[in-house]
């Protein structure tokens, strides 16, 4: 079976995509096309999602289809969905006003409120919100002392579970290999207000942030990111600082994504990349070491849970002997569930890893 890209739409998706983003008579022509070609109750969640904002353009064009009901229940379902959802999100901002930390929305919770045309045409199914690194435990706590309880805890964010809400992940970064407090701090100085108690990252940190987590591993179709990004640059027009963000894409080491992410966007629309910025940024990519870059493969090595993971992604975030030690420790507490002979499993596939890479770049060959 041939592997796809993860993050790249293939085809079809590519048809919706001109659908949802076009701005003439050709996104008529591609909803249609799209819709002649899928069965609305067999679209997978990623595809899925995109719908609600497709129902809502084809419903201001006036435009008729056989599949065009189908398209209105489920904008209806994700229209309850979000009413509920946007609720549960002011209690738990509520809980976490007295926190001496802005309360920063992420991802649909900011993109559905600022760049699309209804709350409701942008799903979402879990709540993200940022706060500083001084008040990431503080306000994990709070949310305990509320009922929640802790469902996972990664580097970057601790992911929150209670009855009747959604899942809550308080984030003490919004990038998944960027998590030290000298990375985040200055997404700090740019915050955007939208509330009495709650702020958006600026546009863009936003599309920053749209690109690097679109273009990691999902299991569902890479389909929003593309959308997000493409509206976050319409909504900010001329006032986007370009400057700003190459230099944050360098700082943050997300050279190799912003490329690829600039380029997809700049074929849905050539108009709100600035071209100029991308050039800088494809130059700089040249110098972009390959374990930083993004991976085609179906099981890429460098984004699999485990202590190799766990050495890259500590890069840059801890010292040398901080990340041994985090390394050492994980064996330790896989050594305890699994056993010696599984340590020694993994001993050999990562020593087999790195001697292979050796060689390869010793005879040249792949």
């Amino acid at each position: 079976m041939q592997t796809r890209c993860h993050y790249l739409p293939n085809a079809s998706e590519r048809m919706l995509l001109q659908a949802l983003l076009a701005e003439d008579k050709t996104a008529v022509i591609a909803a249609k096309e799209w819709l002649d070609t899928v069965d609305l109750d067999a679209i997978n969640h990623g595809i899925q999602r995109m719908v609600p904002l497709l129902y809502f353009r084809m419903r201001a064009w006036g435009m008729q289809h056989p599949s065009r009901s189908k398209a209105k229940a489920i904008y209806q379902y994700y229209w309850l969905m979000d009413k509920r959802l946007r609720h549960q999100t002011e209690e738990v901002i509520n809980l976490l006003s007295a926190l001496a930390s802005p309360v920063v929305v992420l991802k649909g919770l900011a993109l559905g409120s600022t760049v699309y045309p209804e709350t409701a045409c942008r799903p979402m199914s879990d709540i993200d919100l940022l706060v500083t690194h001084r008040c990431y435990k503080d306000a994990i706590a709070r949310l305990r002392l509320s009922g929640f309880i802790t469902r996972a805890s990664g580097f970057h964010a601790t992911s929150l579970l209670k009855s009747n809400f959604p899942e809550i992940d308080i984030h003490r970064s919004p990038y998944h290999r960027s998590f030290s407090a000298h990375f985040v701090a200055p997404l700090f100085t740019r915050l955007v207000s939208i509330g009495s108690h709650s702020f958006t990252m600026s546009a863009e940190d936003q599309l920053l942030h749209t690109i690097a987590h679109g273009t990691r591993l999902n299991v569902v179709s890479p389909l929003r990111w593309v959308v997000d990004a493409v509206l976050i640059l319409r909504h900010a027009s001329g006032s986007f600082r370009w400057e700003l963000f190459v230099a944050e894409a360098v700082r943050l080491n997300l050279i190799d994504a912003t490329v690829i992410g600039l380029q997809t966007i700049h074929t849905f629309d050539h108009v709100v990349v600035d071209s100029s910025a991308l050039g800088e940024l494809e130059n700089l990519r040249v110098n972009v070491r390959q374990s930083d870059r993004i991976i085609f493969e179906e099981n890429p090595i460098n984004q699999v849970n485990g202590p190799l993971n766990i050495w890259r992604v500590t890069k840059g975030n801890y010292s040398l002997v901080g990340r041994i030690f985090i390394c050492l420790r994980l064996f330790v507490r896989i050594w305890r569930v699994r056993g010696t002979g599984y340590i020694f499993s993994k001993l050999r596939f990562y020593l087999w890893h790195y001697a292979s890479a050796i060689a390869s770049k010793l005879t040249g060959r792949p």
